[in-house]
């Protein structure tokens, strides 16, 4: 395929690799990241219990592809954690698999058992940027993480939460230009403790290009290493043959700050076709909060947020759609009068601005703030013991996150 690099390892067709068993490693971390590498928000055993709600009497088959963009509120990963306790207490298998190049945002949950990143890299979201740069189109993830300092690396600990390899290969999607002098952009891979591997990363006309990998081993751990050159990866995702199809896959696609309006502006044919993404049953929108920080316009919304659920269809016109609206926002309170409900109004008219566009566009839409008890409401979760909602009035806490998840899962018949 034209603009694609392409580095097979090992050739082998995908039933051979379903009959090679997995590989367990030693409990102990065969990653040991150096004190100054970012690295993942760990979640205590207790905040992973779930809170397992009576299944809605017009239960509807469970997906087995589930896909979530949005914000803060799903980014960190107590939200996700949740629905996959949930899907778990049904009886199924649930699996994160597309790893997002998120690695240097603080508190948000990656799809990896561990991971070291060095410093020398920059996050890059498509929400901070104009259409015009092409960067709208970033793949599912909507942002990149991008070097051009040599030997800044990332390792991954591919392996499932039991320290078993399940993956035989994996494919990256990158951009990669070359450096001042003009030598091309490389990278160093290493599998395990497999020798070093080099290789030449060649995209399309704008660097964008994707590198498959395979073999016939199970891959614990990747260590990768910029050579030469300017190199944004954009996402990785794992080839895990093994799998049931019974298992659901569970993959989360939320940046603190981001908004609606890289999916008015990407190419619906682009993301379709981008790798990790094939096909979900049930896509869920979950925006909102940010697009209140500034000055809120309902026309302008109304038509950004159209554009958007329109390309989402384009891309999955077989998926269930869903719009998860913003939860109730408080304002902190300082000296002086201050208008308590600012917030919460303008989230009151999203939500309903929301509501329309999912009848209009053959969608389902969950009121996050009516749940929690309307404008205002808050406040009340603040108060509660424990409490539900933050010190700041707009993020949840793990609580509250929780019986969120929760209330969503029922209100999707799970």
């Amino acid at each position: 395929m034209r603009g694609r690099a392409s580095f097979l390892i090992v050739a082998l067709i995908a039933s051979v690799f379903a009959s090679l068993p997995p590989i367990a490693f030693a409990a102990d971390d065969p990653l040991v990241c150096p004190a100054d590498a970012h690295r993942p928000l760990r979640m205590r055993d207790d905040e992973l219990r779930p809170t397992i709600i009576a299944r809605a009497a017009d239960a509807r088959p469970l997906p087995r592809s589930v896909a979530l963009w949005g914000d803060s509120h799903l980014a960190a990963p107590t939200f996700a954690a949740e629905l996959q306790r949930v899907l778990e207490a049904r009886g199924l298998a649930v699996r994160r698999n597309f790893i997002a190049p998120y690695f240097d945002r603080p508190g948000v949950g990656i799809a990896v058992r561990n991971f070291c990143a060095s410093r020398n890299w920059r996050f890059v979201a498509a929400y901070t940027t104009k259409k015009s740069d092409g960067s709208a189109d970033l793949g599912p993830a909507l942002a990149k993480f991008e070097t051009n300092t040599p030997d800044a690396y990332l390792w991954l600990d591919l392996r499932d939460a039991d320290g078993v390899a399940d993956a035989f290969g994996l494919r990256l999607a990158f951009e990669a230009h070359a450096a001042d002098d003009g030598t091309a952009a490389t990278i160093e891979l290493v599998f395990d403790d497999d020798a070093p591997r080099r290789i030449s990363l060649e995209g399309d006309a704008q660097g964008v290009g994707e590198l498959t990998l395979a073999q016939d081993r199970a891959i614990g751990t990747l260590r990768l290493r910029v050579l030469t050159g300017r190199v944004a990866l954009r996402g990785i995702a794992p080839w895990r043959p093994s799998l049931s199809p019974q298992t659901v896959r569970l993959d989360v696609f939320a940046i603190p700050g981001a908004t609606v309006t890289p999916w008015s502006e990407l190419d619906p044919a682009i993301l379709a076709a981008a790798p990790g993404i094939a096909s979900p049953e049930l896509v869920v929108l979950e925006y909102g909060t940010n697009e209140a920080n500034n000055a809120f316009e309902p026309r302008n919304y109304r038509a950004a947020l159209s554009k958007a659920v329109t390309n989402l269809r384009a891309a999955f016109p077989q998926a269930e759609c869903v719009l998860l609206g913003p939860p109730d926002r408080g304002v902190r309170a300082r000296k002086g009068r201050v208008d308590r409900l600012r917030h919460a109004r303008l989230h009151v008219r999203i939500n309903e601005i929301q509501a329309q566009i999912a009848v209009e566009r053959g969608c389902r839409h969950f009121d996050w703030q009516r749940f929690m008890g309307g404008a205002g409401s808050a406040y009340e979760w603040a108060r509660a013991r424990p409490a539900l909602m933050s010190g700041d009035l707009t993020h949840l806490s793990r609580d509250g996150t929780r019986r969120s998840a929760n209330a969503f899962a029922n209100f999707l018949g799970w």
